[in-house]
């Protein structure tokens, strides 16, 4: 299953990637930064925006572009922003770019361009991420069984894509967690809905709870 990143990307970031998929192939990419194939398809693209690529993706529109080309050119395109507002703000001295900025083009990406924002905390967890989606791909999408060595996934059956997302950005939420969580709240409810309000879901106590805020923090928008 051909996994290919842009040969652009930091070496480091190329090293931490092969550690959970050691098959990565670096290549130069005309669309995101990782692209998926399966079976002459193309699956899964990541556009992966790390540090101050960000607020300069956005000066010179690469933002606004970016989406609408994986979109068409990919069947599930996504845009992973590595590292919180708040951390990206002091290390990068970047004080022109506000959780409104953040607000914007996050929703200009999802709604105007219908392609996924995914938050994830470093590049371990966003390589988990990538992985993850990828299995669930294989597993809900192509239908075909692969032999997962760590045994950290399960086979599951179809779910919708908001499910499928929640499970891949909490990891070991499970189906069944899943569902009373987004009975209650939609995907982008979960960044402004609190800790306390979680845990009063039954089923959800406080130790997915945590994870589910960890994932969509409140902070980072």
């Amino acid at each position: 299953m051909p996994i290919l990143v842009d040969y652009h990307e930091d070496p480091q970031t190329i090293e931490v990637g092969r550690k959970y998929l050691p098959n990565l192939t670096v290549e130069h990419l005309l669309y995101g930064d990782i692209q998926y194939i399966k079976d002459g398809v193309n699956a899964c693209v990541f556009e992966i925006k790390i540090g101050d690529d960000l607020p300069q993706s956005i000066r010179d529109k690469r933002l606004s572009t970016q989406p609408k080309h994986m979109k068409e050119n990919f069947q599930f395109p996504f845009v992973i922003f590595v590292g919180t507002l708040e951390q990206f703000k002091n290390s990068y001295k970047q004080r022109w770019f506000t959780k409104k900025h953040y607000r914007g083009e996050m929703a200009s990406v999802m709604v105007g361009h219908d392609v996924k924002w995914i938050q994830c905390n470093d590049l371990e967890d966003m390589w988990q991420t990538v992985k993850t989606i990828i299995i669930y791909y294989d597993e809900c999408v192509a239908g075909k069984h692969i032999e997962i060595t760590d045994n950290s996934f399960k086979r599951i059956k179809r779910l919708s894509n908001d499910m499928n997302m929640l499970m891949a950005g909490v990891r070991g939420i499970g189906e069944k967690k899943a569902e009373a969580i987004l009975n209650e709240y939609s995907l982008r409810e979960l960044w402004d809905v609190s800790k306390k309000d979680l845990i009063s879901i039954p089923g959800i106590g406080d130790k997915f709870a945590g994870k589910i805020k960890k994932a969509f923090p409140t902070e980072a928008i």
